[in-house]
């Protein structure tokens, strides 16, 4: 989808590998983040609901995350996506959309990363993920408007995000 000019061009299969339309979430402030069941940084899904779920009592309608498992980073998602959604709900408790397992570099990796990463290169302009709960920030009109490292963790950029709540929509 080279020809891509925002995020809700895109679709992305569920865990059920049913197709979604990333345009379900025009409109709304969206973070986009690459999961892992067994990282060092798999705590910050509870720190991501926390954040999500703060958010959406002031502004229910406006924001979503939606986590991308992948297992790219030392095998460290391992599981199907029945085990991944099981993970998430039982034992995370988290309640917004983790899709199915993708690949976020490489020939094969989603074309929703490959432009995601074009549109905002990581350290030293490189365009690859680093390492899993990688973040991007996609304003209402479906461009990409921050990045941050998986060190960075979500209640540090919160403010941003409501930043970015708080602009006008755009015309449709």
């Amino acid at each position: 989808m080279a020809s891509a000019t925002n995020f809700f061009e895109f679709k992305a299969l569920d865990a059920t590998d049913n197709e979604i339309p990333l345009s379900n979430f025009k409109g709304k402030v969206v973070l986009v983040v690459n999961t892992a069941s067994k990282c060092g940084f798999t705590y910050q899904y509870k720190n991501l609901e926390s954040v999500y779920q703060e958010i959406k009592k002031e502004y229910p309608d406006d924001f979503t995350i939606i986590g991308f498992p992948c297992n790219q980073f030392g095998g460290q998602e391992p599981g199907s996506n029945e085990e991944i959604q099981n993970f998430c709900s039982l034992d995370q408790k988290v309640t917004f959309p983790v899709l199915g397992k993708i690949n976020v570099n490489g020939d094969d990796a989603h074309p929703l990363y490959k432009w995601l990463k074009h549109e905002k290169p990581g350290l030293l302009g490189l365009e690859r993920v680093k390492w899993n709960f990688e973040k991007f920030l996609i304003g209402r009109n479906g461009k990409v408007v921050d990045r941050w490292a998986s060190t960075t963790e979500p209640e540090k950029f919160q403010g941003r995000i409501l930043e970015e709540i708080k602009k006008p929509a755009p015309a449709s």
